[in-house]
């Protein structure tokens, strides 16, 4: 079986939500027979929404009259809305080539799974519109070698910058390189950003306050936090103060998109 869930795991999960609407309960375990990943991926952001200090609630509206995201999150006075997400480990095989158990021998080719979770950012706009208070849309996976390789910090800052090439400024004359080499964005993949037509930038997704890209598939978890520069409502990072943050530096607007990590 590619992935046999923890019966304990499960346990704690069902008894967290004992604690709420039976319907919350009967939902879960419909997903969980639908689509194990989904629900587990589900349970485990939960888990580490709390192992981060927060009291956690179901905010599943019952009625099925309005989407909404999965948890609503409490702590120290503070307020926030989780949204969560599966890549499964099979989509994770096709869009990076890395093998799920690893495999010792030979060579495995590895892209990034950024345009996946860009996709799901998309996806889990909606459920984050019109909210009292900030929402994140928390992405995760249990493929193993790709919790470890692809939540690295190199490839969740892309989420903000795009993905980034290589450029030089050309003599008009001769087409020869002038000047040193840059680092260029098109802001393709850019989670939050989108270019115009007519130059320039724009902010995209602003209902979404941050992207929780997690890797449950590796221990320890690699989970990380990329922020939106200017979301309707701003994410309090200390709300998670077990996972590192990355935003974009101040005057990103002019084009210098330098992100740091908080």
């Amino acid at each position: 079986m590619i992935f046999p869930p923890d019966s304990n795991f499960l346990d704690e999960h069902r008894r967290w939500l004992g604690q709420f609407n039976l319907q919350h309960g009967r939902n879960w375990e419909k997903l969980l027979g639908n689509d194990a990943e989904a629900a587990i991926c589900e349970a485990a952001v939960r888990r580490l929404l709390e192992e981060n200090g927060n009291v956690v609630e179901p905010n599943e509206e019952l009625d099925g009259n309005k989407q909404s995201p999965d948890f609503r999150c409490t702590q120290a006075g503070e307020t926030f809305f989780v949204e969560a997400t599966c890549i499964s480990i099979q989509k994770v095989i096709k869009e990076t080539s890395l093998p799920h158990p690893p495999k010792i021998d030979g060579y495995h080719g590895i892209g990034d799974l950024n345009e996946v979770i860009f996709d799901a950012a998309i996806k889990k706009t909606t459920q984050c519109k019109d909210l009292d208070y900030p929402a994140l849309v928390a992405v995760g996976t249990f493929h193993c070698m790709a919790s470890s390789l692809c939540f690295q910090r190199d490839f969740i800052q892309l989420l903000l910058t795009g993905q980034i090439s290589i450029s030089d400024n050309i003599e008009a004359g001769t087409g020869a390189p002038m000047g040193e080499s840059y680092l260029s964005t098109k802001l393709r993949s850019a989670a939050f950003l989108k270019p115009e037509k007519e130059g320039g930038m724009s902010h995209a997704r602003n209902p979404v306050s941050g992207i929780l890209a997690c890797g449950f598939g590796h221990e320890p978890i690699q989970a990380r936090l990329a922020l939106h520069p200017q979301p309707v409502r701003a994410f309090n990072r200390r709300c998670l103060p077990k996972i590192e943050c990355c935003r974009l530096k101040e005057k990103y607007e002019t084009g210098q998109l330098v992100p740091e990590w908080i």
